[in-house]
């Protein structure tokens, strides 16, 4: 008997929008060919096609490799086999359509690297019989083939990846699979999470794939990257032109680079001015230029502000002023357009803050903001964001209190204010009631539109601990906890904690310090995800609810009752068969 199985429903709005960077991503050539990946559409199943025959998808090229084959429609007695080719020379990528073992029918050239600068790029087969002709559209350029003689009913095999003899493979994936003519439509989202069937847009099993990647984990579990230590105090940062990040101490700068996994190492052509305590810093992309700054001096004369050329990796002293208190855990926005940086809250000298500081470049220090409306209560570990559709900054939560006084104790803050910028007015937005465990948010938010941000929280009062990545909305506060979690250890105040959006890649990157027992030595951790990220829900659509085993648990269940009540009614039958023939014996005696 074949489980019963039972789907979460998802609306198909929300999955067209969430399944963006998922699907299917084929093992090639870099594999064993046994562990190279085959996709069999329709599987053994046989599906009729008649007049226009059209087979379209989404593809990416995340990582080119040198050739192979992409696609192949065999009809149903091999007479006509038809393929889709693919060939990289390092510069250009040709798309060849081929009558397989005959000739090839339409050759279409790009730039690799357009390719993969798109990510994602809609690919379409039209097979048009009555017309005699084929086309193949690749990012909407249409290339045809005319003059042939195509099938006008068939029956096809659709496969991708390896088939058969055709072993040769490339690093390619595909999602928004659809296969139709002009009576019939089959669609194949490919958001499947596991296992080697394939499902229609309706749910149904269609079709089978070997050695598959399921791409829709990769929006769900973070993935580990890297770890870079320091023995000194050092700070990091992201690049989001380069896709770098870069981790410096007071010897050594360190460029990592999220899309070739390259890291470089480079010394300094003077030495570091600064005596770097926290490591908090502020990237101009414009001058390629990084900010270290500590709000305090830990030793009186140093400097407060230093930049290093991230081309010449020479550093320049920029100001010996110092704030009024130390800011552990500040928060912190950066306005790229206007070259604006901004730093919120923390906390030091057993007070909290509930100052704004923008960094004055004409003046190279960090003033004060003046800021009208009711003040948002002094805090730190809070999240910060900037808004350039509305010249507005966004804080969200932290902990503090109204005082600003450590000893009078302190309270979460699940809140979100606006800092209008363009007349320093602030407004509380709204605020959320919790009855989950108290978090505290990392020190930035991503903000991708004017509906929503991201960030990082996290229970900060355990020693090990996890982040989790929430989605609020920006109207009333809703929110989501969307993937698995990222493990810190949180033990020393120093330890933090960041995220960072790359729109080239279509990832988010968390980075994790987790400072050692002598607050000076630490390690940084890096991991990636897929955007957009999905819940827990939307992984295990396709997977057997827990109401198998209930299913299962109950059948055993009466089966045990049934069996009981049986047994307790062989008995009775037998004991009043017993008592019938004693009566019988008794009676002849007494006769």
């Amino acid at each position: 008997m074949k489980p019963i199985i039972y789907y979460t429903m998802i609306s198909l709005s929300f999955l067209s929008t969430a399944l963006y960077g998922q699907g299917l991503e084929f093992k090639g050539n870099d594999y064993p060919i046994d562990e190279r990946t085959f996709y069999s559409v329709f599987g053994d199943t046989p599906i009729p096609f008649s007049d226009k025959f059209t087979i379209s998808f989404d593809m990416s090229l995340t990582r080119p490799s040198r050739l192979g084959y992409i696609v192949r429609i065999k009809s149903e007695d091999n007479s006509k086999i038809y393929n889709l080719s693919y060939y990289n020379d390092g510069t250009f990528s040709v798309f060849k359509l081929n009558e397989e073992g005959k000739n090839s029918l339409i050759a279409a050239k790009f730039e690799t690297k357009e390719l993969v600068v798109s990510r994602w790029f809609p690919i379409s087969i039209e097979f048009e019989p009555h017309k005699g002709s084929l086309c193949l559209t690749i990012k909407r350029q249409q290339f045809f083939a005319n003059n042939l003689n195509l099938p006008t009913k068939w029956t096809p095999d659709i496969y991708f990846g390896k088939s058969d003899y055709m072993i040769d493979v490339p690093t390619f994936s595909i999602k928004g699979l659809t296969v139709s003519d002009n009576k019939q439509q089959y669609n194949f989202p490919l958001k499947e999470s596991e296992g080697e069937e394939v499902h229609t847009l309706e749910g149904k099993v269609f079709g089978r794939v070997s050695n598959p990647i399921w791409l829709i984990n990769e929006s769900y579990n973070w993935d580990y990257k890297r770890k870079f230590t320091s023995s000194s105090v050092a700070g990091y940062n992201f690049d989001a032109l380069a896709d770098n990040i870069y981790i410096f101490n007071k010897d050594t700068l360190i460029t990592y680079n999220l899309y070739s996994g390259d890291v470089r190492y480079d010394t300094f052509t003077n030495e570091c001015p600064m005596d770097i305590f926290l490591g908090t810093n502020f990237l101009d992309g414009k001058t390629n230029k990084l900010y270290v700054y500590e709000a305090q001096a830990e030793v009186a004369g140093k400097p407060t502000i230093a930049t290093l050329d991230l081309y010449t990796k020479e550093w320049s002293i920029m100001s010996y002023e110092s704030l009024p208190m130390q800011l552990h855990h500040h928060s912190a926005a950066y306005d790229q357009t206007n070259e604006r940086h901004f730093i919120f809250g923390g906390f030091g000298d057993i007070y909290y803050s509930k100052e704004l500081y923008m960094y004055n470049y004409n003046k190279n220090r960090q003033d004060a903001v003046a800021l009208k409306g009711k003040q948002i209560a002094p805090r730190y570990f809070s999240s910060m964001g900037y808004r350039e559709d509305n010249n507005s900054l966004y804080i969200y939560g932290g902990m503090g209190n109204e005082s600003g006084e450590q000893i009078v104790g302190r309270q979460y803050f699940y809140d979100l204010h606006k800092v209008n910028l363009s007349n320093h007015t602030i407004s509380k937005q709204w605020e959320i009631p919790w009855n989950k465990e108290n978090v505290v948010p990392v020190r930035e938010m991503v903000i991708q539109d004017d509906s929503c941000f991201y960030t990082l929280c996290y229970p900060e009062h355990f020693s090990d601990t996890y982040l989790k990545l929430y989605r609020f909305a920006f109207k009333d506060g809703a929110f989501q906890i969307l993937g698995d979690s990222i493990p810190i250890h949180s033990e020393k105040i120093k330890t933090k904690a960041n995220l960072y959006y790359s729109d080239k890649l279509n990832k988010l990157f968390a980075v994790v310090q987790e400072f050692n027992d002598d607050d000076i030595s630490s390690g940084i951790k890096i991991y990636s995800l897929a955007f957009p990220p999905i819940s827990s829900e939307l992984l295990s659509i396709y997977k057997p609810h827990n109401s198998d085993k209930k299913f299962t648990y109950q059948l055993l269940i009466t089966l045990l009752i049934l069996s009981f009540i049986a047994i307790v009614f062989a008995l009775f039958f037998f004991l009043n068969v017993v008592l019938i023939k004693n009566k019988e014996k008794m009676i002849k005696k007494t006769l």
